[in-house]
């Protein structure tokens, strides 16, 4: 089906959902954009120029498209039931680079992906010197993030999103970064960032009494971390409490350690029993030895 439009895949290990949510929104404040995302939501018009969707790693299922364009958002080790280790993960994202069609645009801030070899151009956005696409002059405040983007001497605008921590950013930055090379309206652009309401699972915020309570589908390490540093930045006077559920026992194993020092940034930690998946019904693992790994409640 990809291949039967001008198709936009937005590929990494950590946040394609919410930044192909948001690059479907914003592109559908400039025109009539078809899109799937892996919250499970989508809309398909027959005479829609643009079809963008989400593509995803699990078990190379992303070689299955040959998109016109790719957003590629970072490389990490997730999958241990499927993938050998951060090699075999390289592998499967190289093989995707080289099915697409026209360009690529990739963080550039991260080593593997700037390893990444492709017939298609590459262009390369991020917060160092030296990307194609930058974020520069960050500022934030109750309302959320602010910041300039700069794409060479040719193009100088401020865009604000109302979410906040590093990793918001650079979504929006590739949302920025491919609405500019596809030729999209700056105006439309800045009010469809600023309006996105967010995707399922991620960051969804209830106010109960006076508390806030943040429900999201963060199941790796280098998520939970960017989930508490950006409520923090958020909320700086209050509390932090996490109650987390680890998705899958190979993942847990895996990243034990790792799971306890990101979670470990909380002021403090309730964990519930081991999630499994209809992969796994059990594991070597249990929620026991996770408590052993720093002091935690539950």
């Amino acid at each position: 089906m990809a291949e039967s439009y001008h198709s936009i895949a937005v590929t990494g290990a950590h946040g394609k959902t919410s930044t192909t949510g948001l690059l479907s929104y914003v592109f559908n404040q400039c025109q009539p954009t078809s899109y799937l995302v892996g919250d499970g939501y989508g809309r398909g018009e027959k005479n829609n120029r643009d079809f963008i969707f989400e593509a995803c790693e699990y078990r190379r299922h992303f070689l299955s498209y040959k998109p016109s364009y790719a957003i590629l958002i970072n490389i990490d080790f997730d999958h241990p039931d499927y993938f050998d280790g951060i090699d075999d993960v390289f592998d499967a994202f190289q093989a995707f680079a080289d099915q697409v069609k026209e360009g690529i645009l990739a963080y550039g801030d991260d080593p593997l992906v700037k390893k990444l070899k492709s017939s298609a151009p590459n262009t390369y956005y991020g917060l160092e010197a030296g990307n194609d696409i930058r974020a520069v002059n960050i500022q934030t405040s109750s309302a959320g993030t602010t910041f300039d983007v700069e794409i060479g001497e040719q193009f100088n605008e401020t865009f604000s999103i109302n979410t906040f921590g590093k990793h918001n950013i650079l979504n929006a930055l590739a949302v920025i970064g491919m609405a500019w090379i596809q030729n999209k309206n700056v105006e439309e652009i800045q009010r469809g960032l600023m309006d996105f309401k967010g995707v399922n699972r991620r960051y969804a915020e209830k106010i109960v009494g006076n508390q806030i309570l943040i429900d999201d589908y963060a199941h790796h390490p280098a998520e939970i971390e960017a989930t508490i540093r950006a409520t923090k930045e958020k909320y700086p006077d209050k509390r932090v409490v996490s109650i987390f559920q680890p998705h899958t026992y190979s993942r847990t194993e895996k990243f034990i350690d790792a799971f306890a020092q990101s979670l470990s940034l909380a002021d403090q930690t309730f964990l519930c029993d081991i999630f499994g998946s209809a992969r796994e019904k059990q594991g070597n693992v249990s929620i026991e030895e996770q408590k052993t790994k720093f002091p935690v409640r539950g």
